[in-house]
């Protein structure tokens, strides 16, 4: 098995590993479905059984994680075990390709099978001397594009020394602007793709260190792909007849955005420029429309992204700066299954929201969730991600998080989204969620089947299920929990009853959630009662206790300045009760962390995570509070 995150290169090994080893090659990105039998049936299909059980044929299937996610866990599970019964009869190789988390799936679904360890390869980003490589064949491909380029093939020629310092330049940029993250972003194949695209447009080969460190210095991926909408204007308003005036207003970086997202999501184009007459208008407009499909953004066609880098650059221009259409747009294209997570959404995102008051604004919740997936699909093998949401005074707070898993580093990005809009969309896997907020209704998107694996909480006003298949699974943390809180659910009539593996604990309460298919594991949320001191205390106790996270070596932590904030402990009582368990050591201090050390908890305040979650108090947890706030 191989496993890499998104976007590093894995179909393009898959395929050069068949071409030089005349291996079969399966892309499960053009399948409809996987299930029992699909790759026995296939090789008797196209006849090639014989070769493969006469040890004459290898298989190189591609694209795990886009099958996985069209398929049922019994589909994919029955697949994996067509899988195995097919490697028995041949004595040469299968080899697997797929995203870390698939991969990670595929061998313990094979380990408690079959009872076998599978070597696992990680493809990791490119080391710096790699990244110059890549550049560097990448401007030999680029000039023999003379259409595009035509240039390049003599300037390469005539100025190698330049091109190759350029190259070293350029990634030690990259690098020196990423810090200690830095091979996930000068180390991407499509980044580097981008640049060197960037590289070969400059045609003045005196000037291409100083325009190609311009460009990228200190904005790293957008400021890559704003250098090339910068050359793209440029490019075109040379193009355009004398008599145009204020040529700076036109086919900017932002209307070239705006055309592009029309485009892609196959919406009218309503962009007006007033400064043109009427007759000037029109022929803008046709000189548009020669050009925009042949814009390096796109794939030569005209309606598909070139590139990931490219598609996540024109999103999240349409998530943030475009208008209520394509806004909408944007969030139908996240909620299309075709579109797996694109890893670079969230860094582009990231980089474009602004600050405002310590704090990025979003629009609304709608494109949290989808954030966090396109976050997940760009994590490397040793990190973890985390979202969590919870309500302030008058918005929500969102706050994704990556934690690694080999030491007790991790960062943060904090949003605030107003409660208008307060719908938020799961589309894959749920896991390491935090959603405790009222105010909130939580839709899971996924048709074929919803998988909660914990730690993950839902304290909602709506959960809505649109899959009638619900299945519980354990993490890799001590976290075990797995809640779902909320005034009402939504589901379809045919829904089964949850199917709950290893030793989660699994609870649900909402209205009808003590009847089939939930009884099982419906629990009774207990109301919070009247606002005296005890039940203001026990609230804020709750509070407290849900804000930790699983974290990094099994442990459950919180950055101490989220906790000590006004809005987790809101008044005097808060603070007590916080200093009560600091010196019972619940709560510990390491640097800039808090740990909650849950036997501790159990042993002291006679409270478990379940009796905390359900607001089942004990009358030693009673005292507890009433001591703290004495």
């Amino acid at each position: 098995m191989i496993s890499a995150p998104g976007a590093v290169g894995k179909s393009a090994l898959a395929e050069e590993l068949c071409s030089r080893s005349n291996s079969i090659y399966l892309n499960l990105a053009d399948a409809d479905t996987i299930a029992g039998n699909y790759i026995i049936g296939g090789l008797v299909k196209n006849g090639l059984y014989d070769k493969w059980a006469g040890g004459n044929l290898s298989l190189v299937i591609d694209a795990l994680d886009e099958a996985r996610l069209r398929v049922t866990q019994s589909s994919f599970e029955d697949f994996l075990s067509d899988l195995f019964y097919v490697s028995q009869s041949g004595n040469r190789p299968i080899v697997l390709l797929g995203r870390v988390g698939i991969i990670d799936e595929t061998w313990l679904i094979i380990k408690e099978r079959f009872g076998i360890s599978l070597p696992i390869f990680d493809i990791e980003f490119f080391n710096q001397d790699e990244a110059v490589d890549f550049l560097n064949k990448s401007l030999e491909k680029l000039s023999k594009n003379s259409s595009i380029y035509p240039h390049l093939s003599n300037s390469l020629t005539s100025h190698a020394t330049v091109y190759e310092s350029t190259a070293v330049r350029v990634v030690e940029e990259l690098s020196s602007i990423s810090s200690q993250d830095s091979s996930k972003f000068f180390g991407y194949a499509p980044v580097l793709d981008a640049v060197s695209k960037l590289i070969a447009s400059v045609t003045n080969a005196n000037r291409i260190v100083d325009e190609v460190t311009r460009v990228i210095g200190g904005k790293m991926l957008f400021s890559i792909c704003e250098g090339i909408l910068d050359r793209e204007k440029v490019k075109f308003t040379a193009q355009l007849p004398d008599g145009f005036s204020d040529i700076e207003m036109l086919y900017t970086s932002k209307e070239q955005l705006d055309r592009l997202a029309r485009r892609l999501f196959s919406l009218p184009m309503t962009i007006v420029i007033p400064s043109l007459t009427q007759e000037q208008r029109s022929r803008y407009e046709e000189a548009v429309e020669t050009m925009i499909p042949q814009h390096p953004f796109l794939d030569g066609i005209g309606r598909k992204c070139s590139s990931s880098v490219f598609e996540a650059c024109i999103v999240s221009y349409a998530i943030l700066d475009g208008d209520e259409d394509l806004y909408a747009e944007a969030i139908k294209y996240f909620k299309n299954d075709e579109h797996t997570p694109n890893p670079f959404v969230f860094e582009f995102f990231k980089e474009k929201s602004k600050v405002e008051d310590d704090f990025r604004k979003l629009k609304s919740l709608e494109v949290v969730g989808f954030l966090f997936d396109s976050l997940i699909a760009g994590i490397k093998s040793n990190e973890r991600s985390q979202l969590s949401i919870s309500e302030s005074e008058d918005s929500f707070e969102v706050e994704f998080s990556i934690k690694r898993s080999d030491c007790d580093q991790s960062s943060e990005i904090v949003y605030m989204a107003p409660f208008s809009g307060g719908e938020l969309y799961i589309g894959r896997k749920v896991s390491n969620i935090y959603v405790n907020a009222e105010k909130v209704s939580v839709c899971f998107l996924n048709r074929d089947q919803i998988e909660f694996v914990a730690p993950a909480f839902f304290q909602c006003e709506i959960l809505s299920f649109e899959s009638d298949k619900i299945i519980v699974k354990p993490g890799e943390g001590v976290d075990k929990r797995v809640f779902l809180f909320s005034e009402i659910a939504e589901y379809p009539a045919s829904i089964s009853a949850p199917v709950v593996k290893g030793g989660v604990d699994f609870g649900v309460s909402f209205a009808g959630s003590n009847k089939f298919p939930w009884s099982s594991y419906s629990v009774d949320l207990k109301e919070d009662e009247d606002d005296s001191p005890l039940n203001d205390g026990l609230r804020i106790f709750r509070r407290i206790v849900m804000a930790f996270r699983s974290h990094s070596k099994g442990r459950l932590a919180r950055f101490r300045d989220k906790v000590d904030h006004e809005r987790m402990l809101k008044n005097v009582n808060g603070k007590n009760i916080l200093d009560k368990m600091i010196d019972d050591s619940i709560i510990t201090i390491e640097s800039h962390m808090y740990y909650l050390e849950p036997n501790i908890l159990g042993e002291k305040a006679g409270a478990s995570f379940l009796d905390v979650n359900r607001k089942n108090y004990s009358e030693k947890t009673k005292d507890y509070i009433r001591d703290a706030i004495a």
